[in-house]
């Protein structure tokens, strides 16, 4: 995994609130500020880590109408084929 998807995933798991590694919502601001990395950057990454599996969108936010001011809500997870490479962690989710 690439080093700004290893920030991104990092920072993100701190914003969760549940202790099922869900409601994880700092917005794009917030991870380009704990990041240092650009928008293009944490937003790629975002796209990169729910594509292979490690994030889910629980809640889409920013955009237009009523989701316009909100941050998306993330769910932080771990592929089934990659469970063999990770120790257990309470805030991690299997997907299949």
């Amino acid at each position: 995994m690439p080093a700004p998807q290893k920030n991104v995933a990092a920072w993100l798991a701190t914003y969760v609130n549940g202790e099922d590694g869900t409601n994880a919502h700092p917005g794009t601001e917030a991870l380009i500020k704990a990041t240092g990395l650009s928008r293009s950057s944490v937003l790629r990454s975002l796209s990169a880590l729910e594509e292979a599996g490690f994030i889910r969108v629980l809640s889409q936010g920013g955009g237009k109408g009523s989701a316009k001011g909100r941050a998306t809500v993330w769910e932080l997870a771990v592929p089934v084929d990659n469970l063999g490479h990770l120790v257990s962690h309470r805030h991690l989710t299997a997907v299949s």
